[in-house]
């Protein structure tokens, strides 16, 4: 649905909920709020399983950060990693193997291990097992390769009902609105998050849609 519908399905159950409408400007906030958590469910699946839904395919981009002062630097619209690779040699401490130059999965570890991994003989980081410590604006790679790979979710642009002021109400506006970026399928979950902001229940929105749908002519 584009945002016009978004906006009317919402309405539509809030009047059913004899609940009045909300300001434009408040629901553009929520539409921006439930995007970005619908964002977030996904991405928390994806750590748990393993395996990266295709709703958060519109968002994910690969690109190449190079080295900036031994750090990465993020994407001005980073949301989350997904990948994270080093470009380095490897084998280099063989001297039966000639070293290769070549893309290496990077470990993301928490700050608090990094001085363990540093210290060990065992589990200390190298060009063939690569570590990363997430910071707010950038990465630490250890050791430092001359670039790394990051595949990550950006943030979405910001979900927004465009209108235009009349004597009688407010008339959308297409060309100011912004639809959603994730795929139909979140659409309405993203509604029932608007609607559970707002006060009403998901049941109540899911028993008002079953409800329209089945009231049509001849009901």
């Amino acid at each position: 649905m584009n945002i016009n519908e978004a906006k009317d399905f919402i309405f539509a159950i809030a009047r059913k909920n004899q609940i009045g409408n909300i300001p434009i400007a408040q629901l553009n906030t929520y539409f921006e709020r439930a995007q970005l958590d619908m964002v977030s469910s996904l991405r928390d699946n994806y750590h748990k399983t393993s395996i990266l839904s295709d709703n958060l395919s519109p968002l994910v981009a690969p690109v190449e950060v190079y080295n900036q002062g031994d750090v990465f630097n993020k994407p001005p619209d980073y949301l989350y990693w997904v990948d994270i690779y080093s470009f380095a040699f490897t084998n280099a401490d063989s001297c039966n193997v000639a070293p290769i130059k070549q893309w290496v999965p990077i470990e993301l570890i928490p700050l608090n291990k990094l001085a363990y991994r540093n210290r060990s003989t065992i589990v200390s980081a190298d060009t063939t097992y690569p570590v990363a410590v997430d910071y707010d604006k950038y990465f630490l790679v250890l050791p430092v390769p001359s670039k790394i790979q990051l595949t990550y979710v950006r943030t979405p642009k910001k979900p927004k009902w465009g209108y235009v002021d009349t004597p009688q109400s407010a008339i959308y506006n297409p060309l100011t609105s912004q639809d959603f970026e994730l795929p139909e399928v979140t659409h309405k979950d993203i509604c029932f998050k608007v609607l559970s902001y707002m006060g009403i229940a998901t049941r109540d929105a899911e028993l008002y849609q079953t409800t329209t749908v089945n009231d049509g002519p001849g009901k």
